[in-house]
């Protein structure tokens, strides 16, 4: 399984997601913005659009999003 956070035009690595939040694997400095969260497991890939609600600051082990539609299916 494969975890990305898309937002601000760059692409970082997660090491998990919750129903509302974000667990980042690397540090992240964004303002608070629109995001797509990417998920490849067993050759599907998935996307959820989210809202960085408070943005995120380097030291955040967490940080909190807000879903802007449902999971969509990408590919076949």
């Amino acid at each position: 399984m494969h975890l990305e956070l898309r937002a601000e035009g760059r692409q970082f690595e997660l090491a998990a997601i919750g129903p509302h939040e974000i667990y980042p694997r690397e540090p992240l400095d964004l303002g608070v913005c629109d995001a797509e969260i990417v998920m490849d497991v067993d050759g599907k890939r998935f996307l959820w659009r989210v809202r960085l609600r408070n943005g995120a600051v380097p030291f955040d082990k967490v940080v909190p999003t807000d879903a802007l539609g449902d999971v969509e299916r990408l590919g076949a």
